[in-house]
């Protein structure tokens, strides 16, 4: 009979995904804190802001180089993960049922399936994460006080919990990105309803991302053309 080994590479790759959420919203803190806070700070608004295209294009152009950014920094995670673990333990356990790496999950899926709906969840994370940045470093044109507030926010993400009884706030709070992929979404059988259908967090949280992810930009967008420009 085949069996595999809990050291194999898919299902250590698995286990993996349980940190690259704090690493990616930290990416983000560090990287996109300053996108549009730094033309205030280095007293460029006035230039940029009065030019023919400065509340147009420059706003789209800064989110575009922001997430092509995140989007980068995130694969290049991911490849420095992936590929020494194919090298060194191999990927031949990607087909086998889940329950070998997760004993109380009851989800009819593989390692491989599960690697899958994790990249999904990482990626849209990265977009999450990177949009709110640049969000906020607009709202506050201050990088160091997004940089804060999101490392605020990751130390309330690692120690905080809702309890049972707040039943609404605890399926809100089991939708963020750092629960998700430390993979208690194999095993939280909560559904969330949404456009008429039924998902497990782990389904509904890409479409939640991305939801969100849209209204920071369209929010961006309008507070961009409203922006005044400072003496």
């Amino acid at each position: 009979m085949k069996t595999v080994s809990c050291s194999s590479g898919p299902s250590n790759l698995l286990k993996s995904f349980q940190t690259l959420g704090f690493f990616v919203l930290l990416l983000s803190a560090v990287g996109l804190s300053g996108v549009y806070a730094r033309e205030t700070t280095d007293n460029m608004n006035q230039l940029l802001l009065c030019s023919r295209y400065g509340k147009k294009e420059l706003y789209l152009i800064k989110f575009a180089a922001g997430m092509t950014w995140i989007f980068t920094a995130a694969l290049l995670v991911i490849l420095a993960l992936l590929i020494p673990f194919s090298i060194i333990y191999g990927m031949d356990g990607a087909g086998e049922m889940l329950q070998l790496v997760k004993p109380l999950s009851m989800l009819p899926c593989t390692i491989g399936q599960m690697l899958v709906a994790c990249l999904r969840v990482y990626l849209l994370a990265a977009v999450l994460f990177a949009s709110i940045t640049m969000l906020l470093s607009l709202i506050t044109q201050n990088s160091l006080a997004v940089t804060c507030g999101l490392l605020g926010y990751l130390m309330i993400d690692l120690f905080a919990s809702v309890p049972d009884r707040f039943r609404v706030l605890q399926a809100v709070w089991s939708l963020r990105p750092n629960a998700v992929l430390m993979n208690t979404g194999f095993v939280n059988y909560r559904l969330i309803h949404l456009a008429g259908k039924y998902f497990l967090n782990y389904q509904a949280a890409p479409v939640v991302y991305a939801v969100i992810a849209a209204a920071a930009f369209a929010t961006g967008r309008w507070k961009y053309r409203r922006l005044q420009v400072g003496k």
